[in-house]
């Protein structure tokens, strides 16, 4: 079913993503040692950690819209789901 297909390619796509670019990060820093560290500014981890959250949470997203599609069940999420991603919306 290619919508099954294109949900699977959407969360995992977002969950490799964030995880390429968490492992990334960390060869960057590893390979300046400390000077890297002391050069990092506030602003750059900062934006780093709200890029890996963003990926996370959409990743989630793709995930239970494909697990609902995936047990043939309607693809539009409960509202308790829906509370969950306003929460994490704030």
């Amino acid at each position: 079913m290619k919508v099954k297909r294109k949900l699977f390619g959407l969360w995992t796509g977002e969950l490799t993503s964030a995880l390429l670019f968490a492992a990334l990060w960390v060869g960057y820093l590893n390979e300046f040692s400390y000077l890297s560290f002391y050069l990092t500014k506030f602003s750059s981890v900062y934006a780093f950690i709200i890029l890996e959250f963003i990926l996370f949470q959409g990743s989630l997203y793709w995930f239970m819209k494909w697990k609902r599609v995936r047990r043939k069940e309607d693809s539009h999420l409960p509202s308790s789901y829906i509370q969950l991603f306003l929460l994490l919306k704030k």
